[in-house]
């Protein structure tokens, strides 16, 4: 690695801890640290503080070249996410990131999803039970870098 190459890795890791550091301050207990070490993180985002119907997890791996030419890794927890919902909101994170290259952009991912849930909760009205995520199980070793969707 040359001089400039190590001056863009370190202004990328500078980028994730502030970023990482806002997030974690923001979303305060919604927010978890996985792996420091691999900056493997997770964020559960619902459609209402208070009486969620709709929650989703959103595992996150930051790559080493993130934010200045790679994309975070992600990976939407939520069983009850399933085709073209869970097409679109994909879809709709992905465009984001284009239109946005460069930049920090995990804040608008998380505003997005939950935007994605109050539309969900409002379409779907008072009669929907509530559908949370149960369980997180992550393998760091098996991750590349670029766009994941699981189920």
């Amino acid at each position: 690695m040359d001089r400039s190459e190590e001056r863009g890795a370190d202004v990328d890791l500078q980028a994730q801890i502030e970023e990482i550091e806002a997030l974690s301050s923001i979303y305060a207990d919604e927010w978890c640290v996985i792996d420091e070490a691999a900056r493997v993180f997770c964020i559960r985002v619902s459609d209402d503080t208070q009486q969620p119907k709709w929650t989703v997890c959103l595992q996150i791996i930051l790559p080493p070249d993130y934010p200045s030419s790679a994309p975070p890794v992600y990976q939407i927890n939520a069983g009850w996410l399933r085709g073209a919902d869970r097409m679109n909101l994909s879809n709709s994170l992905e465009e984001i990131y284009v239109e946005n290259t460069g930049e920090s952009i995990l804040y608008l991912w998380v505003e997005k999803i939950r935007e994605f849930l109050v539309e969900k909760s409002q379409s779907a009205g008072g009669s929907r039970q509530s559908h949370h995520v149960s369980h997180l199980k992550y393998d760091v070793r098996s991750s590349k870098s670029g766009f994941i969707m699981q189920d």
